[in-house]
């Protein structure tokens, strides 16, 4: 899965919690995710961070096979004996 997860503070939405008074936010873990343009951010509850990290990780290990490659094929053009064809013709003298 491609995305990102990161922390950040919230406020409860109690009135009579500390936050809302200026005081310390709650933590929280958002998962963000651009797909076709648009961003999707959702909350990641607690017990479902070690699946996406684990789902995060794969994804980043399949780009770098697909980055492997793509070197090794751009290695392969560089290297290929030009393809025989039609020879050019040559130009008109004046």
């Amino acid at each position: 899965m491609r995305g990102s997860v990161y922390g950040r503070g919230r406020k409860s939405g109690r009135a009579s919690c500390s936050c809302a008074r200026g005081g310390p936010k709650h933590p929280s873990r958002q998962l963000t995710v651009t797909l076709r343009g648009t961003t999707h951010t959702r909350y990641v509850r607690h017990e479902e961070v070690a699946p996406l990290q684990q789902l995060l990780a794969a994804y980043a290990e399949l780009w770098a096979i697909v980055d492997d490659l793509t070197a090794v094929n751009l290695a392969l053009l560089h290297s290929a004996p030009p393809r025989e064809g039609r020879p050019r013709a040559r130009p008109a003298p004046r």
